[in-house]
This record gives structure tokens, sequence and C-alpha cells, in this order.
């Protein structure tokens, strides 16, 4: 299923990559968690990263690759300052 979300998401098929994520959120994979962030950018989804990231007990700063995909969210919601400080 990784894989499948891979492919989907340089389809361009954000919304079916998400869905993946989700059925693989309980996996232990260890970039699930900035796949799934890049892949909610990516689809204009990006209000819904804080809160992906705090259901899945997750801080954005843990990992460089999640850092650097919330900052684009941020970036994407005008929240300068905040992606700034990330």
């Amino acid at each position: 299923m990784f894989l499948e979300s891979q492919i989907l998401y340089s389809l361009r098929r954000a919304d079916e990559c998400i869905d993946i994520y989700h059925k693989l959120q309980h996996s232990k994979i260890h970039t699930l968690e900035t796949n799934m962030v890049a892949c909610l950018v990516f689809a204009g989804k990006e209000p819904e990263v804080r809160e992906y990231l705090s259901s899945v007990r997750v801080k954005p700063t843990s990992i460089s690759g999640l850092a650097f995909n919330t900052s684009c969210s941020l970036i994407q919601n005008q929240n300068y300052n905040d992606a700034e400080h990330m």
C-alpha cells in the first residue's frame, strides 16, 4: 500500500493518496507522517495538517522533512511568522 500511495502522489492523485495514508496510520513506517503532511499540502488541505499531527501525536519539528512540509502548509495559509520559526 505504501508504494501505491507514492505512485498516486506522483500521478497527482492526492485525495487517493491521503486515503491510503489514513489506512496506514497505525503501521510502523517511519516516513508516514512526513509523506501524509506533504500530501495534505499538495491536495490543498493545509488546514488539516495541525489536526493530523495532533491526532498522531507527532511534533512538526521532530523530523526535518516534516518540519519542511509543515512550514509549507503554514506559508500556503499565509502564516509566515509561524513558518519562519518552525
